[in-house]
């Protein structure tokens, strides 16, 4: 069974491991490295970039595939967890759309991501964002200060997750059972789509608002993951184009 622990510092450790590593910002073209832009056609982006767990012996296994003469990810856990994760500095205000395409093999029966026993999906999107004191108490900005230092460096203070779960409908928000900055919002569930490509989009400023209350801060980074550490399940999904886009796109 997994660490307690990671789950309530999964939102920092997404991010944290990467950002001394160099920030990629917006510019002319994707302000997320596209999996399909992969040159070698069989490569994961050097950007995206893994994270795996020392207390989780088994990590999930990324691998670029291709599919109908595009490039893709293909995520195969078994009773596992890792993830990919892509560095940014980008306003949302000026990028608040957030598009993917996923596909799962199935929902995983067993899990309930409400629960700190149950956090698993076949498919799930973190979107991490920096630091915003201005709904913490002080105790909640002293504890996030010394995270902050024990790390030596930035690390985000709050966290959406895009998930396809087994359960629950569209839409629905739901805390994390470890932290009350970091929002599940489902929107797949169940296996009425199982085994099909989705294309998902959201705006991220609209629900970072639903979710917390407040306009979001500046995004530090994208990641995906398929986890299924909690429930032993065996599980592979695929992940299409991950995009950031300008709110003038319809």
């Amino acid at each position: 069974m997994m660490p307690k622990l990671r789950r309530y510092q999964l939102a920092i450790l997404l991010v944290a491991l990467l950002v001394g590593k160099g920030i990629s910002s917006a510019d002319e073209g994707s302000v997320i490295t596209l999996f399909s832009s992969s040159q070698t056609k069989i490569a994961i982006p050097k950007s995206w970039e893994p994270l795996t767990f020392p207390k989780i012996p088994t990590p999930t296994r990324y691998r670029a595939i291709q599919r109908k003469g595009r490039t893709i990810i293909e995520a195969r856990s078994q009773g596992g967890a890792s993830g990919l994760i892509h560095p940014l500095d980008i306003d949302p205000a000026t990028y608040p759309w957030l598009t993917w395409q996923w596909q799962v093999e199935y929902a995983l029966a067993g899990a309930d991501v409400a629960t700190k026993d149950g956090d698993d999906c076949a498919a799930r999107i973190y979107v991490a964002f920096k630091f915003d004191g201005r709904n913490m108490n002080w105790w909640e900005r002293f504890k996030f200060k010394t995270k902050r230092a024990f790390a030596g460096r930035e690390i985000p203070g709050s966290a959406i997750t895009y998930a396809w779960t087994n359960r629950g409908r569209a839409g629905t928000i739901i805390e994390s059972p470890y932290t009350r900055y970091t929002k599940l919002i489902v929107i797949e569930s169940g296996n009425k789509l199982k085994g099909r490509w989705v294309t998902e989009r959201r705006n991220v400023v609209d629900d970072y608002r639903a979710a917390f209350g407040t306009s979001p801060p500046a995004i530090m980074g994208i990641a995906i993951m398929t986890d299924t550490d909690n429930t032993g399940a065996s599980v592979t999904a695929y992940y299409g184009d991950i995009r950031l886009e300008k709110k003038s796109i319809p």
